[in-house]
């Protein structure tokens, strides 16, 4: 007789969440050598949403952060965005915080920082690169489909796409990258077996987020090209940032402007 054993390699890997991270991780995961990676998100590819839909919030992507993800998965954001033909983004080295003087007066000085160039990049369009790079690294991703429960003692996943379509997944490795509202860290607290000892606290804040996109940036006369500019409002404890990116003709003139107030 003979006996067989499962590589690790070989196990089947959850990921929840088709986000940056969750992309990421997915490809992470095939580069490692594990051949069966399921990626399960419950919207559909991000190339459907629109510029001004909370999915579509700008990302600046400092030097750490760019090498993050080129540590993570291979990708350099800062090549391909310096790129002429590059739609995934922009670099800018100027930053204008517009402030009101003491005399009345507006002052919105771009001030240069060479050695840090930022990424400008919408969260739409780098979820869409790192889950396009996750496809081709032959990850195989579920889109439209929700979860809605864990079997964390049998380790079955449920998922839910359409009005009544649901899908047990069996797992042997579960990645959560479900965001903020994670419905699998809420699902381990529910859980009074297997994660009996498990705790998490979280906390939410009462702000809001806002995006409107200008098809013009109406700084790009006044200012150095992809200036990314900022406004505080501290009575209402408000921020507006406005990010250069591409318009929808490939040119860098149209501005997004993102707005958190309470």
């Amino acid at each position: 007789a003979t006996t067989t054993t499962k590589s690790r390699f070989d196990q089947t890997v959850l990921v929840v969440g088709g986000g940056p991270s969750g992309a990421s991780a997915a490809k992470v995961m095939v580069d490692k050598g594990y051949t069966k990676v399921h990626l399960f998100e419950a919207y559909p590819h991000p190339k459907s949403f629109a510029k001004t839909s909370s999915k579509a919030y700008v990302i600046a992507l400092t030097p750490r952060g760019q090498q993050g993800i080129k540590d993570a998965t291979g990708i350099d954001v800062l090549e391909e965005v310096s790129s002429p033909t590059s739609k995934l983004g922009v670099v800018s080295h100027h930053l204008a915080r517009h402030v009101t003087t003491r005399k009345g007066k507006t002052s919105s000085k771009a001030r240069h920082n060479p050695g840090i160039p930022r990424v400008i990049v919408t969260r739409q369009a780098l979820t869409e690169r790192l889950l396009d790079a996750a496809r081709e690294s032959h990850v195989t991703i579920h889109y439209q489909h929700k979860l809605a429960d864990i079997d964390f003692d049998n380790k079955v996943a449920t998922f839910e796409s359409g009005e009544s379509t649901t899908t047990n997944v069996s797992y042997d490795l579960l990645i959560a990258c479900d965001g903020c509202h994670s419905k699998v860290r809420n699902l381990m607290v529910e859980n009074q077996t297997t994660l009996k000892d498990f705790t998490a606290r979280t906390e939410e804040d009462s702000m809001e987020y806002q995006v409107a996109v200008l098809p013009k940036n109406p700084f790009a006369e006044s200012h150095p090209r992809n200036t990314v500019h900022s406004w505080n409002n501290s009575e209402m404890n408000a921020i507006c940032l406005g990010f250069p990116t591409k318009s929808k003709t490939g040119d860098e003139t149209a501005m997004l402007f993102a707005m958190v107030f309470p």
